[in-house]
């Protein structure tokens, strides 16, 4: 799909977007949680993710983020307790959907809205994963118990802080 920023993208270069936008996932790449292979696991994992959402047509975000955590785990020694797990794999399978339809708008919105190495991803994206539609990010009722979160700028990421235990794992959590 031709979205205008000079070559035409796929779910495998979208994949690679998000993986590369996500803070939690840069932090096990960036410090070698893999290892000497740490590169060629993330290679792997892109590809992986890439199969696995074109050949599971009904694949939902709870069990892509299942997935993704398991893989984390045992590659990486990786567990994220931040929820983003379940906001990025509610963006690759939004992705997904967009390149099949060819919503080439919506498309552009979604790649722009993912900055890479690290950004983060906007407001409207962590809403939408939420509440699993698109038609009741802006009415605030979704998370009765964290009002003060609808009323932050969505300038305003939540931040993450990195932990590490006893035992040698890394964990990232919500602040």
């Amino acid at each position: 799909m031709d979205i205008g920023i000079g070559k035409p993208i796929t779910l495998s270069d979208f994949v690679k977007r998000v993986f590369r936008s996500w803070p939690g996932y840069q932090m096990a790449i960036k410090h070698q949680l893999g290892g000497s292979s740490t590169n060629e696991i993330h290679e792997w994992l892109c590809e992986v993710t890439t199969e696995y959402v074109e050949q599971t047509p009904q694949l939902d975000r709870d069990t892509l983020a299942e997935w993704l955590d398991q893989i984390f785990d045992n590659e990486f020694q990786l567990i994220l307790d931040d929820n983003s797990t379940d906001v990025f794999s509610n963006v690759i399978l939004r992705g997904a959907k967009l390149l099949r339809e060819g919503n080439v708008e919506e498309m552009k919105k979604q790649w722009d809205a993912l900055k890479e190495e690290g950004g983060q991803i906007s407001k409207a994206e962590e809403d939408s994963s939420s509440s699993g539609s698109d038609n009741e990010d802006d009415d605030g009722n979704d998370n009765q118990d964290e009002p003060m979160e609808e009323d932050k700028p969505a300038k305003q990421p939540k931040a993450s802080r990195f932990v590490e235990g006893d035992d040698g794992w890394t964990q990232v959590c919500r602040r």
